[in-house]
Protein backbone atom coordinates (compact mmCIF):
# COMPACT_ATOMS: atom_id res chain seq x y z
CA UNK A 1 0.00 0.00 0.00
CA UNK A 2 2.90 2.35 0.56
CA UNK A 3 3.80 1.85 -2.69
CA UNK A 4 0.63 3.09 -4.01
CA UNK A 5 0.37 6.09 -2.05
CA UNK A 6 3.74 6.91 -2.80
CA UNK A 7 3.12 6.69 -7.14
CA UNK A 8 -0.41 8.75 -6.38
CA UNK A 9 1.86 11.18 -4.41
CA UNK A 10 4.65 11.37 -6.71
CA UNK A 11 5.08 14.78 -7.90
CA UNK A 12 6.55 16.08 -11.20
CA UNK A 13 9.58 18.11 -10.86
CA UNK A 14 10.64 21.57 -11.60
CA UNK A 15 13.47 20.90 -13.42
CA UNK A 16 11.38 18.42 -15.82
CA UNK A 17 9.14 21.44 -17.08
CA UNK A 18 11.89 23.39 -17.35
CA UNK A 19 13.23 21.47 -19.76
CA UNK A 20 10.62 20.34 -21.76
CA UNK A 21 10.02 24.03 -22.00
CA UNK A 22 13.82 24.22 -23.31
CA UNK A 23 12.84 21.26 -25.82
CA UNK A 24 9.60 22.39 -26.50
CA UNK A 25 8.93 21.90 -30.43
CA UNK A 26 5.89 24.19 -30.23
CA UNK A 27 5.61 27.52 -32.11
CA UNK A 28 5.52 30.40 -30.76
CA UNK A 29 3.23 32.77 -32.10
CA UNK A 30 0.83 34.19 -29.93
CA UNK A 31 1.84 37.35 -28.01
CA UNK A 32 0.12 39.29 -25.94
CA UNK A 33 -3.06 40.40 -28.41
CA UNK A 34 -3.55 36.68 -29.55
CA UNK A 35 -3.76 35.02 -25.86
CA UNK A 36 -6.12 38.15 -25.18
CA UNK A 37 -8.13 36.78 -28.39
CA UNK A 38 -7.83 33.20 -27.15
CA UNK A 39 -9.37 34.50 -23.66
CA UNK A 40 -11.95 36.86 -24.75
CA UNK A 41 -12.75 34.29 -27.91
CA UNK A 42 -13.58 31.24 -25.89
CA UNK A 43 -15.94 33.19 -23.39
CA UNK A 44 -17.66 36.76 -24.73
CA UNK A 45 -20.72 35.08 -26.97
CA UNK A 46 -21.17 32.23 -25.01
CA UNK A 47 -22.23 34.07 -21.93
CA UNK A 48 -24.23 36.94 -23.30
CA UNK A 49 -25.83 35.16 -26.13
CA UNK A 50 -26.38 31.87 -24.61
CA UNK A 51 -26.64 32.31 -20.62
CA UNK A 52 -28.02 35.67 -20.11
CA UNK A 53 -31.85 34.87 -21.31
CA UNK A 54 -31.80 31.88 -18.79
CA UNK A 55 -30.22 34.06 -16.11
CA UNK A 56 -32.47 36.58 -16.42
CA UNK A 57 -36.06 34.62 -16.75
CA UNK A 58 -35.08 31.96 -14.69
CA UNK A 59 -32.84 33.44 -11.61
CA UNK A 60 -32.26 36.76 -11.17
CA UNK A 61 -34.12 38.50 -13.00
CA UNK A 62 -32.72 42.85 -13.64
CA UNK A 63 -30.55 41.73 -11.20
CA UNK A 64 -28.76 39.29 -13.54
CA UNK A 65 -25.36 41.66 -13.42
CA UNK A 66 -24.68 40.99 -10.05
CA UNK A 67 -24.34 37.17 -10.52
CA UNK A 68 -22.06 38.19 -13.47
CA UNK A 69 -20.31 40.23 -10.84
CA UNK A 70 -19.68 37.39 -8.32
CA UNK A 71 -18.42 35.39 -11.21
CA UNK A 72 -15.61 37.73 -12.54
CA UNK A 73 -14.64 38.45 -8.55
CA UNK A 74 -14.89 34.73 -7.99
CA UNK A 75 -12.62 34.22 -11.79
CA UNK A 76 -10.16 37.19 -11.01
CA UNK A 77 -9.13 35.85 -7.52
CA UNK A 78 -8.54 32.01 -8.85
CA UNK A 79 -6.79 33.65 -12.03
CA UNK A 80 -3.87 34.87 -9.47
CA UNK A 81 -3.04 31.66 -8.98
CA UNK A 82 -2.74 30.66 -12.40
CA UNK A 83 -1.03 33.80 -13.21
CA UNK A 84 1.65 32.59 -10.90
CA UNK A 85 1.58 29.12 -11.87
CA UNK A 86 2.05 29.53 -15.51
CA UNK A 87 4.88 31.73 -15.43
CA UNK A 88 6.74 29.17 -13.03
CA UNK A 89 6.54 26.38 -14.76
CA UNK A 90 6.27 27.18 -18.63
CA UNK A 91 3.92 24.73 -19.11
CA UNK A 92 0.66 24.21 -21.12
CA UNK A 93 -1.23 21.66 -19.59
CA UNK A 94 -2.99 24.30 -17.24
CA UNK A 95 -4.83 22.65 -14.03
CA UNK A 96 -2.96 19.13 -14.85
CA UNK A 97 0.52 20.44 -15.30
CA UNK A 98 0.02 22.55 -11.74
CA UNK A 99 -1.75 19.76 -9.65
CA UNK A 100 1.51 17.54 -10.71
CA UNK A 101 3.52 20.27 -9.09
CA UNK A 102 2.09 20.58 -6.82
CA UNK A 103 -0.29 18.19 -5.44
CA UNK A 104 0.86 14.74 -7.43
CA UNK A 105 0.33 12.48 -9.77
CA UNK A 106 -3.41 11.06 -8.86
CA UNK A 107 -4.83 14.49 -8.38
CA UNK A 108 -3.03 16.05 -11.27
CA UNK A 109 -5.37 13.27 -13.69
CA UNK A 110 -8.32 14.62 -11.87
CA UNK A 111 -7.43 18.10 -13.20
CA UNK A 112 -6.96 16.91 -16.80
CA UNK A 113 -10.41 15.11 -16.27
CA UNK A 114 -11.83 18.73 -15.20
CA UNK A 115 -10.08 20.31 -17.98
CA UNK A 116 -11.65 18.02 -20.45
CA UNK A 117 -15.20 18.96 -19.11
CA UNK A 118 -14.17 22.86 -19.17
CA UNK A 119 -12.41 22.87 -22.98
CA UNK A 120 -13.07 20.30 -25.06
CA UNK A 121 -17.41 19.34 -23.54
CA UNK A 122 -17.97 23.00 -23.33
CA UNK A 123 -16.86 23.34 -27.28
CA UNK A 124 -19.14 20.26 -27.66
CA UNK A 125 -21.95 21.87 -25.57
CA UNK A 126 -21.52 25.49 -27.50
CA UNK A 127 -21.46 23.23 -31.09
CA UNK A 128 -24.51 22.14 -29.63
CA UNK A 129 -26.30 25.95 -28.81
CA UNK A 130 -25.38 26.95 -32.40
CA UNK A 131 -27.36 24.20 -33.68
CA UNK A 132 -30.49 25.29 -31.36
CA UNK A 133 -29.55 29.05 -32.73
CA UNK A 134 -29.61 28.03 -36.47
CA UNK A 135 -33.28 26.08 -35.83
CA UNK A 136 -34.63 29.18 -33.90
CA UNK A 137 -33.26 31.48 -36.96
CA UNK A 138 -35.47 29.20 -39.68
CA UNK A 139 -38.25 28.79 -37.30
CA UNK A 140 -38.85 32.93 -36.80
CA UNK A 141 -38.02 32.96 -40.59
CA UNK A 142 -40.21 30.08 -40.98
CA UNK A 143 -37.78 28.93 -44.23
CA UNK A 144 -37.38 25.28 -44.89
CA UNK A 145 -41.08 24.34 -43.37
CA UNK A 146 -39.55 25.45 -40.07
CA UNK A 147 -42.07 26.70 -37.60
CA UNK A 148 -42.75 27.72 -33.72
CA UNK A 149 -42.34 31.09 -32.28
CA UNK A 150 -43.91 33.08 -34.82
CA UNK A 151 -46.23 31.00 -36.14
CA UNK A 152 -49.49 32.92 -36.32
CA UNK A 153 -47.46 36.30 -37.10
CA UNK A 154 -46.66 37.11 -33.36
CA UNK A 155 -43.85 35.97 -31.03
CA UNK A 156 -44.57 33.68 -28.42
CA UNK A 157 -41.43 32.64 -26.13
CA UNK A 158 -43.13 29.47 -24.81
CA UNK A 159 -43.54 28.49 -28.28
CA UNK A 160 -41.30 24.82 -29.62
CA UNK A 161 -39.27 25.29 -32.96
CA UNK A 162 -39.85 22.28 -34.96
CA UNK A 163 -37.00 22.41 -37.48
CA UNK A 164 -34.60 19.68 -39.03
CA UNK A 165 -31.86 21.80 -38.69
CA UNK A 166 -31.59 20.54 -35.04
CA UNK A 167 -33.42 17.24 -35.15
CA UNK A 168 -36.10 18.55 -33.31
CA UNK A 169 -39.12 17.90 -35.79
CA UNK A 170 -38.40 14.50 -35.85
CA UNK A 171 -37.95 14.07 -32.06
CA UNK A 172 -34.47 12.92 -32.66
CA UNK A 173 -31.62 14.04 -30.05
CA UNK A 174 -29.42 13.64 -33.23
CA UNK A 175 -28.28 17.74 -34.08
CA UNK A 176 -27.21 17.94 -37.67
CA UNK A 177 -26.20 21.70 -37.33
CA UNK A 178 -24.17 20.56 -34.27
CA UNK A 179 -22.28 18.22 -36.46
CA UNK A 180 -21.31 20.14 -39.18
CA UNK A 181 -19.89 23.29 -37.13
CA UNK A 182 -18.38 21.20 -35.04
CA UNK A 183 -16.47 19.29 -38.00
CA UNK A 184 -15.61 22.39 -39.54
CA UNK A 185 -13.78 24.01 -36.33
CA UNK A 186 -12.06 20.76 -36.41
CA UNK A 187 -10.64 20.95 -39.54
CA UNK A 188 -9.60 24.65 -38.98
CA UNK A 189 -7.35 23.38 -36.50
CA UNK A 190 -6.07 20.45 -38.21
CA UNK A 191 -5.09 23.25 -41.01
CA UNK A 192 -2.65 24.49 -38.48
CA UNK A 193 -1.58 26.39 -35.53
CA UNK A 194 -1.33 29.37 -37.37
CA UNK A 195 -4.23 29.30 -39.18
CA UNK A 196 -5.81 28.52 -36.11
CA UNK A 197 -5.16 31.36 -34.61
CA UNK A 198 -5.67 33.98 -37.23
CA UNK A 199 -8.53 32.66 -37.52
CA UNK A 200 -9.40 33.40 -33.97
CA UNK A 201 -8.44 36.88 -33.90
CA UNK A 202 -10.32 37.56 -36.94
CA UNK A 203 -13.65 36.22 -35.31
CA UNK A 204 -12.71 38.26 -31.81
CA UNK A 205 -12.59 41.63 -33.25
CA UNK A 206 -16.14 40.19 -34.64
CA UNK A 207 -18.00 38.90 -31.75
CA UNK A 208 -17.02 41.94 -29.62
CA UNK A 209 -18.21 44.25 -32.47
CA UNK A 210 -21.16 42.31 -32.50
CA UNK A 211 -21.76 42.59 -28.74
CA UNK A 212 -21.20 46.02 -28.56
CA UNK A 213 -23.75 46.12 -31.44
CA UNK A 214 -26.95 44.58 -29.23
CA UNK A 215 -25.18 46.88 -26.29
CA UNK A 216 -26.28 49.65 -28.00
CA UNK A 217 -29.60 48.84 -30.08
CA UNK A 218 -30.62 47.19 -26.55
CA UNK A 219 -30.12 50.76 -24.57
CA UNK A 220 -32.12 52.43 -27.21
CA UNK A 221 -34.94 50.47 -26.35
CA UNK A 222 -34.54 50.61 -22.83
CA UNK A 223 -37.84 50.97 -20.40
CA UNK A 224 -36.68 51.95 -16.71
CA UNK A 225 -39.91 50.15 -15.35
CA UNK A 226 -37.96 46.89 -16.45
CA UNK A 227 -35.62 47.42 -13.68
CA UNK A 228 -38.28 47.13 -11.01
CA UNK A 229 -37.91 45.70 -8.74
CA UNK A 230 -33.77 44.95 -9.08
CA UNK A 231 -33.94 41.88 -7.00
CA UNK A 232 -37.41 39.75 -7.12
CA UNK A 233 -38.55 37.44 -4.92
CA UNK A 234 -39.67 33.81 -5.67
CA UNK A 235 -42.28 33.17 -8.11
CA UNK A 236 -42.60 37.04 -8.97
CA UNK A 237 -43.65 36.78 -12.90
CA UNK A 238 -43.38 33.04 -12.93
CA UNK A 239 -44.19 30.26 -10.90
CA UNK A 240 -40.43 28.87 -11.18
CA UNK A 241 -38.55 32.05 -11.11
CA UNK A 242 -36.08 31.18 -8.11
CA UNK A 243 -35.85 34.96 -7.11
CA UNK A 244 -33.89 36.70 -4.18
CA UNK A 245 -30.20 36.04 -3.58
CA UNK A 246 -30.59 32.41 -4.21
CA UNK A 247 -31.27 32.70 -7.23
CA UNK A 248 -28.73 36.29 -7.68
CA UNK A 249 -26.18 32.88 -6.76
CA UNK A 250 -27.71 30.37 -8.54
CA UNK A 251 -27.49 32.64 -11.73
CA UNK A 252 -23.60 32.95 -10.66
CA UNK A 253 -23.17 29.55 -10.75
CA UNK A 254 -24.57 28.95 -14.17
CA UNK A 255 -22.67 32.01 -15.49
CA UNK A 256 -19.61 29.81 -14.61
CA UNK A 257 -20.29 28.40 -18.20
CA UNK A 258 -19.73 31.56 -19.59
CA UNK A 259 -16.62 32.57 -18.20
CA UNK A 260 -14.91 29.16 -19.98
CA UNK A 261 -12.07 30.52 -21.53
CA UNK A 262 -9.61 32.85 -19.12
CA UNK A 263 -7.48 29.57 -17.77
CA UNK A 264 -7.49 28.40 -21.63
CA UNK A 265 -4.47 31.09 -21.95
CA UNK A 266 -2.75 28.61 -19.55
CA UNK A 267 -2.73 26.03 -22.14
CA UNK A 268 -1.10 28.28 -24.38
CA UNK A 269 1.95 29.17 -22.26
CA UNK A 270 4.31 26.63 -24.50
CA UNK A 271 3.03 28.88 -27.18
CA UNK A 272 3.40 32.39 -26.01
CA UNK A 273 6.11 34.35 -26.94
CA UNK A 274 6.63 35.91 -23.67
CA UNK A 275 5.26 33.39 -21.15
CA UNK A 276 6.08 34.97 -18.02
CA UNK A 277 4.74 38.71 -19.05
CA UNK A 278 2.03 38.11 -21.31
CA UNK A 279 0.17 35.26 -20.14
CA UNK A 280 -0.49 37.04 -16.50
CA UNK A 281 -1.57 40.27 -18.10
CA UNK A 282 -3.87 38.25 -20.92
CA UNK A 283 -5.26 36.08 -17.53
CA UNK A 284 -6.74 39.24 -15.86
CA UNK A 285 -7.19 41.47 -19.34
CA UNK A 286 -9.87 38.67 -20.28
CA UNK A 287 -11.33 38.67 -16.69
CA UNK A 288 -12.11 42.02 -16.67
CA UNK A 289 -13.07 43.00 -20.73
CA UNK A 290 -15.77 40.11 -20.20
CA UNK A 291 -16.71 40.70 -16.76
CA UNK A 292 -17.68 44.21 -17.59
CA UNK A 293 -19.34 43.12 -21.21
CA UNK A 294 -21.53 40.59 -19.47
CA UNK A 295 -22.48 43.29 -16.82
CA UNK A 296 -23.47 45.63 -19.43
CA UNK A 297 -24.99 43.45 -21.99
CA UNK A 298 -27.49 41.80 -19.35
CA UNK A 299 -28.99 45.37 -18.35
CA UNK A 300 -29.48 46.03 -21.64
CA UNK A 301 -31.10 42.88 -22.15
CA UNK A 302 -33.67 43.47 -19.72
CA UNK A 303 -34.10 47.07 -19.80
CA UNK A 304 -35.74 46.13 -23.25
CA UNK A 305 -38.38 43.78 -21.62
CA UNK A 306 -39.58 42.43 -18.35
CA UNK A 307 -37.74 39.31 -17.04
CA UNK A 308 -40.07 36.97 -17.21
CA UNK A 309 -41.08 37.63 -21.05
CA UNK A 310 -37.42 36.68 -21.81
CA UNK A 311 -36.76 34.11 -24.06
CA UNK A 312 -34.75 31.68 -21.89
CA UNK A 313 -33.00 30.08 -25.35
CA UNK A 314 -32.59 32.95 -27.73
CA UNK A 315 -32.59 35.97 -24.95
CA UNK A 316 -31.62 39.50 -27.74
CA UNK A 317 -32.84 37.82 -30.80
CA UNK A 318 -36.60 37.35 -28.93
CA UNK A 319 -35.91 40.81 -27.26
CA UNK A 320 -35.19 42.05 -30.50
CA UNK A 321 -38.91 40.61 -32.18
CA UNK A 322 -40.75 41.80 -29.28
CA UNK A 323 -39.42 45.18 -29.44
CA UNK A 324 -39.98 45.61 -33.15
CA UNK A 325 -36.64 45.34 -34.06
CA UNK A 326 -36.63 43.17 -36.68
CA UNK A 327 -33.92 43.93 -38.45
CA UNK A 328 -31.64 43.82 -35.40
CA UNK A 329 -32.47 40.23 -35.07
CA UNK A 330 -31.09 39.16 -38.27
CA UNK A 331 -28.48 40.64 -37.48
CA UNK A 332 -27.64 39.44 -34.38
CA UNK A 333 -28.54 36.22 -35.50
CA UNK A 334 -26.19 35.97 -38.39
CA UNK A 335 -23.00 37.00 -35.97
CA UNK A 336 -24.18 34.37 -33.91
CA UNK A 337 -24.34 32.02 -36.23
CA UNK A 338 -21.38 33.17 -38.75
CA UNK A 339 -19.08 33.79 -36.04
CA UNK A 340 -19.61 34.40 -32.61
CA UNK A 341 -20.64 30.81 -31.46
CA UNK A 342 -17.70 29.11 -34.24
CA UNK A 343 -15.61 31.67 -32.01
CA UNK A 344 -16.52 29.59 -28.82
CA UNK A 345 -16.36 26.00 -30.66
CA UNK A 346 -12.90 26.44 -31.87
CA UNK A 347 -11.05 28.33 -29.15
CA UNK A 348 -12.91 25.85 -26.63
CA UNK A 349 -11.61 22.93 -28.43
CA UNK A 350 -7.24 24.36 -29.46
CA UNK A 351 -6.61 24.00 -25.70
CA UNK A 352 -7.97 20.26 -25.39
CA UNK A 353 -5.07 18.61 -27.59
CA UNK A 354 -2.59 20.78 -25.46
CA UNK A 355 -3.65 19.96 -22.31
CA UNK A 356 -3.41 16.29 -23.65
CA UNK A 357 -0.03 17.02 -25.06
CA UNK A 358 1.44 17.86 -21.79
CA UNK A 359 -0.25 14.77 -20.06
CA UNK A 360 1.70 12.47 -22.67
CA UNK A 361 5.07 13.88 -22.21
CA UNK A 362 4.68 12.86 -18.72
CA UNK A 363 3.40 9.11 -19.72
CA UNK A 364 -0.59 10.23 -18.52
CA UNK A 365 -1.16 9.51 -21.82
CA UNK A 366 -0.04 7.15 -24.83
CA UNK A 367 2.95 8.83 -26.75
CA UNK A 368 0.26 9.58 -29.82
CA UNK A 369 -0.81 12.96 -28.05
CA UNK A 370 2.38 14.44 -27.87
CA UNK A 371 3.17 13.96 -31.46
CA UNK A 372 4.10 17.43 -33.19
CA UNK A 373 3.65 17.16 -37.20
CA UNK A 374 6.16 19.82 -39.03
CA UNK A 375 3.58 22.48 -38.92
CA UNK A 376 3.81 22.41 -35.20
CA UNK A 377 0.00 21.28 -35.28
CA UNK A 378 -0.97 18.22 -32.42
CA UNK A 379 -2.50 16.27 -35.21
CA UNK A 380 -3.23 13.14 -33.96
CA UNK A 381 -4.59 14.35 -30.44
CA UNK A 382 -6.55 17.18 -31.89
CA UNK A 383 -8.24 14.59 -34.27
CA UNK A 384 -8.97 12.24 -31.53
CA UNK A 385 -10.01 14.49 -29.31
CA UNK A 386 -12.11 16.08 -32.10
CA UNK A 387 -13.82 13.46 -32.91
CA UNK A 388 -15.13 12.40 -29.64
CA UNK A 389 -15.99 16.06 -29.46
CA UNK A 390 -18.06 15.71 -32.43
CA UNK A 391 -20.04 12.88 -31.16
CA UNK A 392 -21.30 14.59 -27.71
CA UNK A 393 -22.71 17.78 -29.95
CA UNK A 394 -24.38 15.73 -32.56
CA UNK A 395 -26.21 13.67 -29.56
CA UNK A 396 -26.56 15.60 -26.03
CA UNK A 397 -28.76 18.43 -25.80
CA UNK A 398 -27.21 21.30 -24.04
CA UNK A 399 -28.93 21.06 -20.87
CA UNK A 400 -27.38 17.89 -20.14
CA UNK A 401 -23.92 19.52 -20.03
CA UNK A 402 -24.05 22.69 -18.36
CA UNK A 403 -23.80 21.43 -15.11
CA UNK A 404 -21.27 19.41 -15.23
CA UNK A 405 -19.09 21.91 -17.58
CA UNK A 406 -19.49 24.58 -14.56
CA UNK A 407 -18.54 21.32 -11.81
CA UNK A 408 -15.77 20.46 -13.49
CA UNK A 409 -14.49 24.35 -13.94
CA UNK A 410 -15.61 24.90 -10.11
CA UNK A 411 -13.40 21.86 -9.31
CA UNK A 412 -10.17 22.65 -11.50
CA UNK A 413 -10.15 26.16 -10.08
CA UNK A 414 -10.24 24.66 -6.36
CA UNK A 415 -6.80 22.19 -7.70
CA UNK A 416 -5.30 24.94 -8.42
CA UNK A 417 -5.66 27.19 -5.99
CA UNK A 418 -4.45 24.14 -3.56
CA UNK A 419 -1.80 23.43 -5.85
CA UNK A 420 -0.09 26.89 -5.13
CA UNK A 421 -0.52 26.78 -1.98
CA UNK A 422 1.68 23.38 -1.55
CA UNK A 423 4.21 24.85 -4.07
CA UNK A 424 4.62 27.95 -2.29
CA UNK A 425 5.04 26.20 1.55
CA UNK A 426 7.09 23.87 -0.09
CA UNK A 427 5.03 21.42 0.39
CA UNK A 428 5.09 21.87 4.62
CA UNK A 429 1.51 23.02 4.67
CA UNK A 430 0.49 19.95 2.25
CA UNK A 431 -1.78 18.35 5.31
CA UNK A 432 -3.02 21.67 6.65
CA UNK A 433 -4.25 23.00 3.26
CA UNK A 434 -5.79 19.42 2.74
CA UNK A 435 -7.61 19.52 6.31
CA UNK A 436 -8.86 23.65 4.98
CA UNK A 437 -9.82 22.04 1.64
CA UNK A 438 -12.09 19.23 3.22
CA UNK A 439 -13.62 21.51 5.60
CA UNK A 440 -14.63 24.66 3.12
CA UNK A 441 -16.17 21.11 1.00
CA UNK A 442 -18.42 20.68 3.95
CA UNK A 443 -19.31 23.80 5.42
CA UNK A 444 -20.42 24.87 1.67
CA UNK A 445 -22.16 21.52 1.33
CA UNK A 446 -24.11 22.16 5.08
CA UNK A 447 -25.12 25.75 4.04
CA UNK A 448 -26.47 25.25 0.22
CA UNK A 449 -28.08 21.33 0.32
CA UNK A 450 -28.91 20.63 4.48
CA UNK A 451 -32.83 21.32 4.08
CA UNK A 452 -32.91 22.35 7.65
CA UNK A 453 -31.61 25.70 8.17
CA UNK A 454 -30.37 25.12 12.14
CA UNK A 455 -28.75 22.20 10.95
CA UNK A 456 -27.26 24.07 7.94
CA UNK A 457 -26.05 26.75 10.07
CA UNK A 458 -24.61 24.75 13.00
CA UNK A 459 -22.60 22.34 10.81
CA UNK A 460 -21.82 24.99 8.16
CA UNK A 461 -20.33 28.09 10.50
CA UNK A 462 -18.71 25.12 12.47
CA UNK A 463 -16.71 23.99 9.63
CA UNK A 464 -16.09 27.40 8.58
CA UNK A 465 -14.64 28.49 11.29
CA UNK A 466 -12.09 25.76 12.36
CA UNK A 467 -11.10 25.99 8.42
CA UNK A 468 -10.50 30.21 9.46
CA UNK A 469 -8.49 28.59 11.93
CA UNK A 470 -6.52 26.37 9.91
CA UNK A 471 -6.08 29.17 7.51
CA UNK A 472 -4.68 31.37 9.87
CA UNK A 473 -2.34 28.71 11.49
CA UNK A 474 -0.38 28.17 8.27
CA UNK A 475 -0.32 32.01 7.66
CA UNK A 476 1.34 32.17 10.55
CA UNK A 477 3.11 28.91 11.12
CA UNK A 478 4.62 28.58 7.50
CA UNK A 479 6.71 30.23 5.18
CA UNK A 480 5.29 31.21 1.87
CA UNK A 481 8.54 32.56 0.11
CA UNK A 482 7.93 35.59 -2.43
CA UNK A 483 10.07 33.81 -4.96
CA UNK A 484 11.99 37.03 -6.85
CA UNK A 485 10.45 35.93 -10.37
CA UNK A 486 10.32 37.74 -13.79
CA UNK A 487 6.27 36.78 -13.32
CA UNK A 488 3.30 37.64 -11.62
CA UNK A 489 3.15 36.76 -8.07
CA UNK A 490 -0.17 36.37 -5.70
CA UNK A 491 -0.27 38.11 -2.92
CA UNK A 492 -1.21 37.22 0.46
CA UNK A 493 -0.67 32.93 0.04
CA UNK A 494 -2.48 31.23 2.00
CA UNK A 495 -5.41 33.85 2.50
CA UNK A 496 -6.00 34.75 -1.53
CA UNK A 497 -6.20 31.26 -2.59
CA UNK A 498 -8.50 30.56 0.38
CA UNK A 499 -10.72 32.74 -0.75
CA UNK A 500 -11.15 31.60 -3.37
CA UNK A 501 -11.53 27.83 -2.72
CA UNK A 502 -14.29 28.70 -0.83
CA UNK A 503 -15.76 30.79 -2.88
CA UNK A 504 -15.68 27.93 -5.56
CA UNK A 505 -16.94 25.38 -3.28
CA UNK A 506 -19.73 27.65 -2.43
CA UNK A 507 -20.83 28.05 -5.68
CA UNK A 508 -20.12 24.05 -6.69
CA UNK A 509 -22.86 23.60 -4.24
CA UNK A 510 -24.97 25.78 -5.84
CA UNK A 511 -25.54 23.04 -8.72
CA UNK A 512 -28.33 20.91 -9.01
CA UNK A 513 -27.86 17.43 -7.14
CA UNK A 514 -27.84 15.88 -11.04
CA UNK A 515 -24.91 17.94 -12.17
CA UNK A 516 -23.01 16.94 -8.35
CA UNK A 517 -24.15 13.34 -9.41
CA UNK A 518 -22.12 14.27 -13.22
CA UNK A 519 -19.28 15.81 -11.16
CA UNK A 520 -18.84 12.42 -9.12
CA UNK A 521 -18.97 10.45 -11.75
CA UNK A 522 -16.59 12.08 -14.01
CA UNK A 523 -14.09 11.90 -11.15
CA UNK A 524 -14.51 8.12 -10.84
CA UNK A 525 -14.01 7.93 -15.04
CA UNK A 526 -10.78 9.60 -14.01
CA UNK A 527 -9.98 7.74 -11.45
CA UNK A 528 -10.06 4.30 -13.29
CA UNK A 529 -8.37 5.83 -16.47
CA UNK A 530 -5.83 6.34 -14.21
CA UNK A 531 -5.18 3.42 -12.96
CA UNK A 532 -5.39 1.12 -16.30
CA UNK A 533 -2.98 3.63 -17.95
CA UNK A 534 -1.43 6.66 -15.65
CA UNK A 535 -0.22 4.21 -12.15
CA UNK A 536 2.01 1.83 -14.68
CA UNK A 537 2.87 4.38 -17.58
CA UNK A 538 3.73 7.89 -15.53
CA UNK A 539 7.13 8.95 -14.17
CA UNK A 540 8.91 8.83 -16.96
CA UNK A 541 9.60 12.74 -17.76
CA UNK A 542 11.70 12.19 -20.71
CA UNK A 543 10.66 14.93 -22.85
CA UNK A 544 10.06 15.26 -26.60
CA UNK A 545 11.65 12.79 -29.20
CA UNK A 546 14.13 10.77 -27.12
CA UNK A 547 15.81 13.93 -25.35
CA UNK A 548 16.38 12.15 -22.10
CA UNK A 549 14.91 14.63 -18.54
CA UNK A 550 15.02 13.03 -15.07
CA UNK A 551 12.80 10.08 -14.20
CA UNK A 552 11.13 10.44 -10.93
CA UNK A 553 11.65 6.15 -10.47
CA UNK A 554 15.33 6.87 -10.27
CA UNK A 555 15.12 8.92 -7.26
CA UNK A 556 15.50 8.24 -4.37
CA UNK A 557 12.54 9.72 -1.62
CA UNK A 558 14.52 12.56 -0.38
CA UNK A 559 16.15 13.27 -3.99
CA UNK A 560 12.69 13.43 -5.74
CA UNK A 561 11.06 15.34 -2.70
CA UNK A 562 13.86 17.98 -3.15
CA UNK A 563 13.99 17.87 -6.68
CA UNK A 564 9.94 18.71 -6.94
CA UNK A 565 10.24 21.21 -4.33
CA UNK A 566 12.88 23.53 -5.82
CA UNK A 567 12.25 26.79 -6.86
CA UNK A 568 14.57 28.26 -9.03
CA UNK A 569 14.36 31.72 -10.42
CA UNK A 570 12.58 31.86 -13.66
Amino acid sequence: MSFIWEKMTRRKPLSAYMMEAENNQLHANYGLWSLLGVGIGGTVGSGIFVLSGQVSAQYAGPATFISWLIGGIVCLVTAASYAELSGRLLASGSTFSFAYHGCGECLAVLGAWFLTLEYGMSGAAVSRSWGDKMAFWFAVNQWADCSGPMDSGVYNSTADVSCWVNGSNTGSVFNPAALVISVLCLLLLLGGVELGRQVVDVLVVLKVTLVLFVIIVGFINCDPANFTPLVPGPGEGNPDFVGGFNGILLGATLAFFGFIGFDEVTCMTAEAVRPKIDVPRALFGTIITISVLYMIASVSLVGMLPYYQIDVDEGFGSAFIQTENWWAMQVVMIGQILFVLPAVVLVSYLPQSRMQYSMALSGMLPPIFKKVNSKGTIFWGTLITGVFMTIIAAVVPFKNLNDLISGGILLSFILTNTSLVNIRSDQKATWHQAVYVLLMGIATCALNKIGDQATSFGIGLSCLGLGLVVLAYMYFQFTFSNYSTETFVTPLVPIVPGIAIFANFYLFWQLSWLGIAQSAGMLLIALVTYFIWGFTHAGDFAVIDGIAGPETSRYSPQAKHDAACKVDVL
